[in-house]
């Protein structure tokens, strides 16, 4: 019964692989089944499947964090040392979270474990557990940086966690991302207490006040991507007590590869509209809809046999379309899948056997376009959120630069996202001076 628990519990942790929280599921006293764990990791490792692997190790990490079975802890410790074994690489940006642990839990086993963990992560620790407990406690002394990524909907999630961990208080904190020309956009940052210093769409500076001694302060951004790569930076201000001086601390970079989760499509059997237009509206776990207003020199026409060139051209089957060429209108229909592996656990002669099938990830895109609005409109819909930011972000990289390549195109004929800068809700029509959504008025200059 316990083997069967454990088996339960592995497959309830593969089902929530992609989820944003992980800690929903992770039960102090949950058990699980590390033997087909750690085979799932070798597989992954072999097929190079980098989110599936990263989403395992956070798990891990959560376990070793909330979970009160020693064994369990030690048994999640073990296979993050196989993991890192297999390349530090994979574990090597968790290593405050393990620090973390190293101090607070003095089980002898696990801090002996995670002892090892570290010195593979970093050669510099000493071989003495004692001394690693001094050095840490020595280099603990200091203001930390960690930020970290996810994806939420259309945007990315760049969180940082600032660590106030010496004996000193600081005054005039502030936090300012690095802006990138074209890059990225910041729609929103939160919690919405702290005080941006100027405009967001100009400086992005964040003014957090005052940090006490071993305490922290967390500052979420939501950023639009705008091209393939995204580079996530910043720089922490402060004044320590009694100061009136800057000093500042650089954050690590992030560089997310949004092109690097466009799915493989692979070539798929006729669907009906029906079909994809019940998986669209019923069972698509994302969606995302962009609506982008034409320059008067470009034909709605034109833009719309565009998209449906680019979509035919990045591999997603047209399943059907409806055009009215009087006053033109037109909607296509796409539909495209890839093959992923998953892993579960099958009955057979009364007992649990690994099996390993593909399972397949579907999308659906529904193409509009009109002359009554000028605009061009690309919705998405699928289960895989890295999958939809990097379509969505090909898509618009495609289509603008055809559009740039026309003949007679100038510098003013833009190609503007028609998104509320209020509540960042896409509309339909470049003319609006409100947004439908929440009723704010629309300030054209701050249109992308």
């Amino acid at each position: 019964m316990k083997k069967k628990n454990k088996l339960i519990a592995l497959d309830h942790i593969i089902k929530k692989y992609g989820s944003i929280e992980t800690k929903d599921f992770i039960l102090p006293d949950w058990k699980g089944d590390f033997k087909a764990i750690k085979k799932r990791v070798t597989t992954l490792q072999r097929l190079n499947n980098i989110i599936e692997l990263t989403q395992l190790i956070k798990t891990m990490n959560q376990v070793i964090k909330t979970n009160i079975d020693i064994n369990t802890i030690n048994d999640a410790i073990e296979l993050l040392l196989y993991i890192a074994e297999l390349d530090k690489h994979y574990i090597e940006e968790f290593l405050p979270d393990y620090i973390e642990v190293f101090l607070l839990n003095k089980e002898k086993n696990i801090r002996k474990n995670l002892h090892q963990l570290l010195r593979i992560i970093d050669p510099s620790f000493p071989e003495n557990i004692d001394d690693t407990l001094n050095m840490i406690s020595s280099k603990e002394k200091v203001i930390k940086i960690i930020p970290k990524y996810d994806y939420f909907n259309d945007f990315i999630q760049y969180t940082v966690q600032i660590y106030n961990n010496t004996d000193d208080l600081l005054w005039d904190v502030r936090f300012k991302i690095a802006k990138y020309e074209d890059n990225f956009v910041v729609r929103k940052i939160k919690p919405e207490i702290y005080k941006v210093a100027t405009k967001i769409f100009e400086e992005h500076l964040v003014l957090l006040g005052v940090l006490q001694p071993n305490d922290m302060k967390e500052i979420l951004f939501e950023v639009e991507p705008r091209k393939s790569q995204l580079f996530l930076d910043g720089r922490l201000y402060y004044k320590k007590y009694n100061q009136n001086d800057f000093e500042f601390i650089d954050a690590k970079s992030i560089v997310v590869d949004i092109l690097g989760n466009f799915p493989e499509l692979e070539p798929n059997p006729s669907v009906s509209i029906i079909y994809c237009r019940e998986f669209f509206d019923y069972r698509a776990k994302y969606k995302s809809l962009n609506v982008f207003a034409l320059p008067t020199i470009i034909t709605p026409e034109f833009a719309y046999n565009v998209g449906k060139r680019i979509l035919t051209d990045l591999k997603f089957s047209f399943i059907a379309e409806f055009v009215d060429n009087k006053n033109f209108y037109g909607e296509a229909i796409f539909y495209g899948y890839s093959k992923k592996k998953n892993i579960k656990f099958v009955q057979s002669n009364d007992k649990n056997i690994l099996d390993i099938q593909k399972n397949i990830e579907e999308i659906v895109i529904i193409l509009r376009c009109s002359h009554e609005n000028y605009a061009i409109e690309i919705n998405i819909g699928c289960n895989s959120n890295p999958s939809l930011i990097a379509i969505q972000i090909q898509f618009d990289n495609m289509f603008r630069q055809i559009i740039k390549s026309q003949p007679n195109i100038t510098e003013n004929d833009r190609i503007v996202e028609l998104r509320c800068p209020n509540c960042f809700q896409p509309y339909e029509k470049m003319e609006r001076d409100w947004c439908p959504w929440c009723g704010a008025d629309i300030d054209k200059s701050k249109l992308f």
